[in-house]
């Protein structure tokens, strides 16, 4: 949003945040190569030729076991880089997830716009809830303080949605999901699929 990256607060926290995304180099994590002010604020980022998790799942609906552990295994050790620098992604899901075309698919972390180091005073300030419902922990929804476990129960989300073809906890809008990550839990996997 152009006004928005004219303002000096909106404007600060882009450039800290894409500055500390931009300072974890992994494998499995679209690499930052520039954080650039003028004219407005904006990123230069790793092209990823490919398509995203969430496409795959549209055209293919659950994935085989042997996927499933590999993207999940690449999702993991992209988020244990990140968490090992202190920072949460906050919006893991299948649509952040990019998987590069060719013979050696790799998994790609996108999308570390909503990413916060931990020690972020804003994150616990703000009481703003931020992320994917259909994805989030509990203590997201709530908009409480977040640590890498919200990351890795998102993860859990998709790797549901990898097994049975739909996310844990769905509803007819957003309020009504969120009630349900705070108060439900998921469905068998077994009721789907068995």
């Amino acid at each position: 949003n152009p006004e928005l990256a004219a303002t000096s607060p909106p404007r600060k926290r882009f450039l800290r945040e894409a500055r500390t995304a931009a300072a974890v180099s992994h494998e499995n994590i679209v690499a930052i190569h520039s954080v650039e002010e003028a004219p407005i604020p904006y990123l230069v980022m790793e092209y990823i030729p490919g398509q995203t998790l969430q496409q795959r799942l549209n055209e293919q609906g659950p994935l085989d076991l042997n996927d499933i552990l590999e993207i999940g295994r690449q999702i993991a050790a992209g988020l244990a880089a990140a968490h090992a620098v202190n920072l949460i992604h906050r919006d893991i899901k299948p649509s952040n997830i990019l998987l590069t075309d060719g013979p050696n698919e790799r998994v790609k972390i996108s999308d570390f716009g909503l990413a916060r180091a931990v020690d972020d005073a804003s994150l616990t300030s703000s009481g703003l809830i931020a992320g994917t419902p259909m994805y989030m922990a509990p203590e997201q929804a709530r908009g409480e303080t977040l640590d890498h476990r919200a990351d890795l129960f998102s993860l859990g989300s998709v790797l549901y949605q990898m097994t049975s073809g739909r996310p844990p906890f769905r509803a007819g809008n957003t309020v009504a999901v969120l009630k349900r990550v705070c108060d439900d839990a998921p469905r068998p996997i077994s009721d789907i699929i068995g």
